[in-house]
């Protein structure tokens, strides 16, 4: 089931649960679907520590004052502490698998 992204109300990004969310997981996955042109520009910080690898598309990831450009194919690790945010500068929309720890959402 794809819903807004919580810690991204105001984005258009969408995610899919891959692992339904409970107290008690050490882990989150995710499939967020981030239309073109559109993404969580607003850097977000919280504990723990994540991965994320492009499945399609292009996306810019911002790590503290860091930026990568991702293509498909192409991952990131993320301490989640550091503010971090994405964007799809691409044509087409982007989707990329998102797995943290803790979960967050």
């Amino acid at each position: 089931m794809l819903k807004i992204h919580p810690l991204r109300p105001n984005s258009n990004v969408t995610v899919e649960q891959l692992i339904p969310f409970k107290a008690t997981n050490l882990l989150e996955g995710s499939i967020h679907l981030i239309p073109s042109g559109t993404g969580g520009r607003d850097l977000i910080s919280h504990q723990g520590e994540e991965v994320m690898y492009v499945l399609e598309g292009t996306l810019e990831v911002t790590v503290g004052s860091e930026k990568y450009i991702l293509h498909e194919g192409d991952s990131v690790h993320i301490r989640s502490e550091l503010p971090h945010g994405y964007h799809n500068p691409g044509p087409t929309p982007a989707r990329a698998l998102v797995v943290n720890t803790p979960p967050t959402f």
